[in-house]
């Protein structure tokens, strides 16, 4: 019985490649395959574990590379990302404490200011009152001290640069995944690196200005660990590819 490539089923290749490898611990009619239909396979495949290893006997593939293959983050078995993949909570949290911090350090920015409900009683109103009324709509007070905000958002994110730290110490090729930042990477729904940079650091000094800006920079933050796993998925694709 000639032996068969389990993904083709044919001895050759379109380009004649007749070269059949056994890269696992399978044997029988399924231990063989060409390398071109394996990494085509791995390519196509939604499951990012059968990239690493085999779907049947669940062993490592053993291929040659440019540079070893890095351990993809799971983050559903890490505790202190499922608080920071929420930038939501982190956004409410940041005004909650910024607002409390404005409450009780600069209580006068809390004084009650008259509104005219009922335009029929303006008449009974001096023109200095409403000049002063008019004064303190002028500055709102959610933009008052921008920089405690800032100092704020500054420590959630020391939090996530620390989680950030554990993977990236975690990196067999670290001066690779550095080239990798400066990269643009085709993924759907993924920030390109230096976007992400440039977005985030532009959305950090618009909001030591205008806290509003905090929104954008604090919900960017969790991006860049969802560009982190892509990094490691494209670094592990073109170690074996290229």
């Amino acid at each position: 019985m000639d032996t068969l490539c389990r993904f083709c089923l044919f001895q050759s290749t379109e380009d004649g490649n007749a070269e059949l490898i056994s890269p696992c611990d399978c044997i029988g009619s399924i231990q063989y395959v060409h390398l071109d239909c394996l990494l085509q396979w791995r390519r196509t495949t939604d499951n990012y574990e059968c990239i690493a290893i085999c779907q049947l006997c669940q062993q490592p593939y053993r291929l040659p590379t440019h540079w070893p293959l890095e351990d993809k983050p799971e983050p559903g078995h890490d505790g202190a990302w499922f608080l920071l993949s929420k930038p939501f909570v982190w956004i409410i949290l940041s005004y909650y404490l910024y607002f409390s911090i404005l409450y009780y350090a600069f209580p006068e920015l809390f004084k009650p200011i008259h509104v005219i409900v009922y335009p029929q009683m303006i008449y009974n109103i001096e023109l200095q009152e409403n000049e002063i009324v008019e004064q303190e709509q002028q500055q709102p007070i959610g933009n008052t001290y921008p920089s405690i905000y800032a100092t704020i958002c500054a420590a959630i994110t020391l939090l996530y640069m620390l989680c950030y730290y554990r993977h990236v110490k975690a990196l067999k090729n670290k001066i690779i995944y550095l080239i990798y930042w400066t990269k643009t990477l085709d993924y759907p729904f993924v920030w390109n690196p230096t976007k992400l940079l440039f977005v985030s650091i532009g959305s950090f000094i618009l909001m030591c200005f205008n806290v509003s800006f905090g929104i954008v920079y604090l919900y960017l933050l969790p991006e860049y660990y969802h560009t982190h796993c892509v990094i490691i998925q494209q670094m592990n694709m073109d170690a074996e590819y290229k």
